[in-house]
Formats: structure tokens, sequence, C-alpha cells
């Protein structure tokens, strides 16, 4: 199913970006690899091959000898012997043969009492819904919040083998892992460190590559939940640098993520069969899941509110769930009417140079670049940041689609969208630096991240948005004349004391202020750190030798990260 696997390859050099000792740290965090020796420690092993630029240690032989393994009764048992190890899309794929389905009509795929489930039994029961039949339930907490199998006869229940168990295969977000049955499962858990503490999809989009295998797995049939745990609370605010389409992430902490489990698992089974058998040839099961859970929220009262905020916040609340009105759409989708899925791609966007337009010690302003999901950094002190993408659909037999750009979350007059084609297929997006502003789902939580859905409607259907999001850093106090830059103070106090992501934005303890010479173009600028004299830079980020002249250059300036225990990273700098 992943057949989008290039963008993995330009990715990985961006993994040599994050600091050392912090994925050392994450890793001893979320519990990987407790056993070197067992299959499911490969992909740590070839991302530290990746990252320190060596070969990859070969591989076992017995890898390559995995073979699908029988589901006995309602449980799939995950081992070494059938899983593969897939070098070159980074994944181990458990596999599984799907059992033939005798039980059409004869039993209830749930045994919960709500009207949604009773709607979906009696579709089963006729015949004109496809069930759970071949569906993986994936617990990864050890059944901290975890499914009852008593209420989900139908459903299918992966259980993983001691060795896999003792290398923490089974717990936590693993995105070098998945399945070739459809499956849905969840991770009621998080990352406490007390620096780098976070939710499991909030650790994801801060590593390119962790964060394109989990956008790669949904489009191999694949979804998961995961609460967003303080992620998405006071005094913080949205915490997440993007809003990905890949998981389900839930108001509150362990457990709040049952009634999505539940909500899932039923509009599943309500799918009408060979709607469901198209979705999954496709990789557009889990797509078509998202779809369903977003056209049918409470908040979504008209059509046109599907192409707010309103239908797709960062963070989902149980309250908004209506799994009735889920199944019901589940059930009415023929094959007829499959919702198209938008892809893009980027042309060009406005560059910018480490050391002269932003200062972060390695991580860019690109964060994420996948064809549903487009992320970027607002590092550079231009005040605007333009980026030019292509959209383009699923090919179907529906209608030409007519593509809409909308701003699902911030200010709409910080973002600039101007259409260059009579179908709007392509579209160039400016994003003006801004401070940080209300939560458009929750207007009680701020945030410094502004969210462009790109929809395309065909047949009268409109697809699910991809989204092109911009985060600029609440830890900055910028001045600015219109578009000119005056100052940036990266240690403004109170600005400085915004909570900003470790992962991306270290710790800069100094201010910088620009000058101009007669043309209007930036000379240079003059750099105020405490208990220092003010060194003057040149245009292109060196030191100047003369501070009365913007050309004196002394030599170029390095920027180095500062990595302590139990301490954010912090950027520093050092002259000839």
């Amino acid at each position: 199913m992943l057949r989008r696997l290039p963008v993995l390859l330009a990715l990985l050099i961006l993994l040599v970006a994050i600091p050392t000792k912090v994925l050392r740290m994450l890793k001893t965090l979320v519990h990987q690899a407790a056993t070197p020796s067992t299959l499911f420690s490969l992909p740590q092993q070839y991302e530290e091959s990746l990252r320190r630029r060596q070969p990859p240690q070969p591989l076992n032989a017995s890898t390559h000898n995995a073979a699908p393994a029988r589901i006995q009764g309602t449980t799939a048992l995950v081992t070494d012997h059938n899983t593969r190890w897939e070098p070159q899309r980074m994944t181990l794929t458990s596999e599984f043969i799907a059992p033939a389905n005798t039980q059409t009509g004869q039993s209830d795929c749930s045994l919960i009492d709500t009207a949604a489930a009773r709607l979906v039994n009696s579709w089963v029961r006729e015949g004109s819904a496809a069930g759970l039949h071949g569906i993986l339930y994936d617990n990864r907490d050890r059944g901290h919040s975890t499914l009852d199998r008593a209420q989900w006869p139908e459903l299918v229940f992966v259980r993983y083998s001691p060795e896999i168990r003792a290398a923490n295969g089974d717990f936590g977000f693993r995105p070098w892992q998945r399945f070739n049955l459809p499956a849905f499962g969840n991770a009621s858990t998080a990352l406490v460190n007390p620096v780098f503490w976070r939710s499991n999809p909030r650790n994801m989009l801060c590593n390119p590559l962790h964060a394109i295998l989990m956008l790669e797995h949904y489009l191999g049939n694949q979804l998961y939940c995961a609460p967003e745990h303080n992620d998405f609370d006071p005094p913080h605010g949205d915490l997440y640098p993007a809003n990905a389409p890949c998981w389900v992430i839930s108001q509150g902490s362990s457990g709040s993520d049952q009634p999505f489990l539940k909500a899932i698992a039923l509009t599943l089974a309500a799918f009408p069969p060979q709607t469901r058998k198209q979705l999954e040839t496709h990789g557009l099961l889990m797509h078509a899941v998202q779809w369903t859970l977003r056209q049918s929220l409470r908040t979504v009262e008209k059509p046109e509110d599907f192409f707010t905020g309103r239908a797709h916040p960062t963070v989902f609340r149980a309250e908004q769930l209506d799994p009735k009105r889920m199944v019901q759409a589940a059930h009415s989708m023929t094959t007829e009417r499959i919702p198209p899925l938008v892809r893009l791609q980027v042309i060009r966007e406005s560059a910018a140079r480490h050391g002269v337009d932003y200062f972060s010690g390695g991580p860019a302003e690109e964060l994420l670049t996948h064809p549903l999901l487009i992320a970027r950094v607002h590092r550079t002190v231009a005040r605007k940041r333009t980026i030019l993408v292509k959209a383009t659909v699923s090919s179907s037999d529906q209608s030409p689609p007519r593509f809409r750009w909308e701003v699902l979350q911030g200010n709409p007059e910080t973002v600039e969208i101007k259409p260059l084609v009579p179908d709007a297929s392509v579209a160039s997006v400016t994003f003006t630096w801004h401070p940080s502003h209300s939560v458009q789902s929750a207007p009680e939580l701020s945030t410094s991240r502004i969210d462009v859905g790109v929809f395309a409607e065909s047949s009268g259907i409109p697809s699910m948005p991809a989204i092109i999001c911009s985060l600029a850093i609440a830890s900055e106090t910028r001045l600015y004349d219109g578009d000119k830059m005056i100052s940036v103070d990266y240690a403004a106090p109170g600005t400085s004391a915004v909570y900003t992501d470790p992962m991306l934005v270290p710790t800069r303890n100094w201010k910088d202020t620009y000058q101009y010479d007669s043309t209007g173009n930036i000379s240079g600028w003059i750099r105020s750190t405490p208990d220092q004299p003010p060194q003057h830079f040149t245009s292109t980020g060196e030191l100047a030798s003369d501070p009365e002249k913007s050309d004196s250059a002394r030599g170029p300036v390095r920027y180095l990260l500062r990595e302590v225990p139990e301490q954010r990273p912090e950027l520093l700098w050092q002259s000839p």
C-alpha cells in the first residue's frame, strides 16, 4: 500500500538536524529496543546508522523468510516469524491471513447498547454492512485503555509475543510498525520527561521521518488514537506544530480515547461490503473514516461548516461525537460516492539561510513535506513567507474536481491565498508572521499556528482537506515597520517564557537590532547579549571587524547547540 515512499528517502537527511542527546533521551523514555537482538529493534538500529551516515548492519536471513500467520479465533499474534523488515520503507510489516467470513449476518458485531450499535447490527444481519470481519484492533498501552473484547465479538485483537513485548514493540506509537490488514488502535500513553514531555502525536510530528511513516501507514488502512495529555490545555494552549489527518487526538488524558475507538469501530462495520472492499484496495479506508467523523461532528451544523475549522480541529472532544450520524454516513457511502483524496506538491517556496535569516542550530523551516500535509516553522526574520503549491486528487470516475483553499485556523488577514489557474489547483499561499491567537475550536486556548485546508469537490462530494501549516515561534518578540524588520528579541522578559517545543526551538539569549543601507536593504544587525558588549554583524551573518563598515567581515560565525540533561537545548554562537 505504501506507494509514495520516495519522499522518505528525501527526509532521512533531516534526521541529522535533531539533537542527538534529545533523540537518545526520547528513545529511553518510550522504552524502545530493550532487547537489541530482536527483529523489533532493527528500526532504531537502522535509524541510528542513517543518522551517523554509516551503512546499516546486514539483517539476519530469517528476517526475509517471514510468512503470514493465521488468525486464531479473534486473536492475531505478532511474532518475528510473521513480520518482515522492509528497509526501503523503514517498516516492520506484520502479516496475517484473513479468515473466510463464514458468520455473515449470523451475529452482532457489537454488544454495546447504543443507537449507533443497534443500527449497525441490523445492517450487518441484513447483509448491507460489512461488519468487522478482517479488522484488527491494536491496543498499544498494555490494556491501560483498551476495548472490551466481550463487547466486540467480531473484532480481531492483536497480541504480541513475549520477545516483542520485551523489546517494547507493543507499547506507544511505533511509526515503523504496520499490518497488512486494516487496523485501528490506540496508545493512551505520553512522554512525561521534565523537559521533553509530550503526547504521542507531538512526538511524531517533531521527527520528520516518523511523521511521514505515520501518514504513509494511514494511507495503508491504519489509524490510531491518542490523548493530547497537556498538549492542548491551559496554560500552554495548542502545542502541536501541525494538524495531521493520520490520527485522532482526544481531549484529555488516559481513557479519553475510548469514545473515539468505539465510534471508529462502528463506522468501519457500517460501510457497505463493496464500498469497504474498494476503500481497502486503494488504501482509503481510514481516509473515509476520518471524512465520516468530521462530516458528522455536532459542530458541523450545515454543509459549509465542513470547510471550516469547526470540522477539522487539531484535537477532538468527546461531546463533539455523533456516532449515529457517523454510521449513517458510512452506510450510505457507495462505491460511486467515495470522497476524493487531495494530494499536495510544493512547486517552490521562500528560501531562508541559517545564520543569516534565522538561528536554530539545526532544524530548518521545513518541518514536514508530504502529499497530505505540508508543515513549516516561520523562522526567517522576513515578515512574509510564500509557498507555491499544486493540488491533485486520487484517480476516480468522478467529474473533474474544483479546489477550495480555506483558512481553518488563524486570522485570515495574516494569510493571502492566490489561485493561479481556473480550477484553483495551483495557488500561492503567503503567511505573514503573526503573534499567538485563539484556537477556533477552543477559544480559551491560544496557538501560533495557521492551518490552510485544501479541499476538492467532485460530483458534489467534498474531500478531506490536505493541510498546509505555518507555525510562528511564540517565544520571540518581533518588531516590524510594515514589512521591514526592526528587531527580534529572543530573550525578552515575559515573551521568552512562553512555552515553545524544545525539540524545535532552542533557548537563545540575545536580541538582534537590524540596520539598513540607503537603498533599504539590510546591511547588518547589532546583537545584544546580557553582560556582554554589543556585537556587529554583516548582512551575510559574519562578525564585523569594524562596526562602522558593514562589509568588514572578520569571519564566519558558528552556531552550536549546548545540550545538558534535564535542560532545554541552548543555542550558542562562536566567532573566529
